[in-house]
């Protein structure tokens, strides 16, 4: 069975197993991510939006964004980029005799779509309140019917329901360690590897399975890895993770924060409409040899730098080779404009300007760093008007270089205001150095 936006590729591995969407059964590869999946067989409508129910599908890949928020066989909320295709699950008889067949490796609900993905109910809002809806004050002169109005934006608001089966809780697992690093890339294990040799007692805590796979691989036993996403600082040097069988509580007595970068939506009307992806979630799909859309039109905004510009050319140049017919990328105008009411049709660069029909936009802006993380462990953020994001409060002096506001926590890689992909693993030895120096790690000779 093809998949509808995959392109054919003699070194790609036809799918092996299944996945249930809505019902619906696609071909899937093991390994893959969810995300990649479902957008492989054309359904980009992955679910709707919490407040007006408006489509959503995947943008970042990365774990950033909420648009690709799923149940995933009963557990609400499930970012689909971050879930992975399992191998397929056990033979089974069909009636009447039918051969045995793969069962779904995992199945896939949509969320917030109580009218269906591809109805937008919701949508009557626009038209009889043209300047907005104020549900804040909506029906407030009359108590009886505000509570009506009340009870009925709640339930049609929230992210997904709750599970139908509860299960048991899990084992908390405690761990402990000199040094915690929280992101299994590039910087993380440059610094892993430096205070490890070092002496030090390192533990690194990823949340994407398929890195920390890659992190467990990288170590050789040298330090260790968990696959926990790390949901926040609590106290003092303790830190609460989730495992898929429990929950984790870690202790250490310094923490480095390499939470890499993430990439922003465009500015403009339009930026939420499925079928606007990342730069990493396009080379994410073109690596699986998928792609984004039947035509799509790669966009750079005005004020990226030549990392990013090359990146776009590189991702133009790859729909090429492989016979997509795309637009060639070009700089973002301040009155850009992404059409479409369920999922993009068209984009407008500039006024006067007539539209350019295509089914998905890439849009290609400069990383900024991925900064959530490191404000609830109580790191000071600023807004940077040069990087157009805000940037964590740290210390870029050779002498402290890594150090934050908060006594014991340090960052490195492109989540600080330093440094981004090529020379990641270099601020990851030099924040690690710091930490040996202030905390009088010795290491071996």
């Amino acid at each position: 069975m093809s998949r509808r936006l995959e392109v054919s590729d003699d070194e790609l591995s036809p799918p092996d197993t299944k996945i249930e969407f809505d019902g619906e059964v696609y071909p899937a590869r093991a390994g893959e991510s969810l995300a990649v999946a479902l957008w492989a067989n054309g359904q980009r409508i992955l679910s709707r939006s919490s407040k007006y129910h408006r489509a959503r599908g995947a943008y970042c890949g990365l774990g950033e964004c909420s648009n690709c928020l799923c149940r995933v066989d009963g557990a609400p909320s499930q970012r689909l980029c971050q879930q992975y295709v399992a191998e397929a699950g056990p033979r089974t008889a069909l009636a009447g005799g039918e051969q045995p067949t793969n069962q779904p490796s995992v199945q896939i609900e949509s969320q917030n779509t109580d009218f269906g993905r591809d109805f937008d109910m919701l949508r009557a809002i626009d038209w009889v309140f043209a300047d907005g809806l104020d549900h804040h004050h909506l029906l407030t002169g009359i108590s009886s019917l505000n509570r009506m109005a009340v009870k009925t934006a709640r339930r049609l608001s929230g992210l997904g329901e709750l599970p139908q089966v509860v299960n048991e809780a899990g084992q908390v697992l405690e761990l402990r360690a000199e040094l915690v690093i929280i992101g299994g890339g590039t910087a993380g294990l440059a610094a892993a590897d430096i205070a490890a040799t070092h002496g030090m007692d390192v533990l690194v805590l990823e949340g994407d399975t398929a890195r920390c796979q890659m992190a467990a691989v990288h170590s050789g036993g040298r330090f260790r890895v968990r696959h926990s996403r790390v949901v926040g600082r609590y106290d003092s040097q303790l830190l609460i993770g989730e495992r898929q069988d429990g929950m984790a509580v870690i202790r250490y007595e310094a923490l480095l924060l390499t939470l890499g970068s993430m990439e922003l939506p465009p500015a403009c009307a339009g930026n939420d409409l499925p079928g606007v992806v990342s730069m990493f979630f396009a080379e994410t799909l073109l690596g699986a040899s998928v792609v984004p859309g039947e035509k799509t039109a790669v966009v750079i905004a005005t004020e990226a730098g030549l990392g990013t510009v090359a990146r776009a050319g590189r991702i133009a140049g790859r729909l090429e080779e492989i016979g997509q017919v795309s637009s060639a990328p070009s700089a973002l105008e301040s009155s850009f404009q992404i059409h479409g009411s369920k999922r993009v049709t068209a984009v407008q660069r500039g006024l006067g300007e007539s539209k350019t029909k295509c089914d998905a936009v890439v849009f290609c802006d400069d990383p900024v760093p991925a900064y959530r993380l490191a404000q609830q462990v109580g790191v000071g953020v600023d807004f940077s008007p040069r990087r157009r994001a805000f940037v964590p409060r740290c210390d870029i002096g050779a002498v402290s270089r890594g150090a934050t506001d908060v006594a014991g926590v340090f960052m490195a890689g492109s989540a600080a205001a330093f440094g981004d992909g090529s020379v990641s693993a270099e601020t990851g030895v030099d924040v690690a150095k710091t930490i040996i120096t202030r905390h009088h790690f010795h290491g071996h000779s």
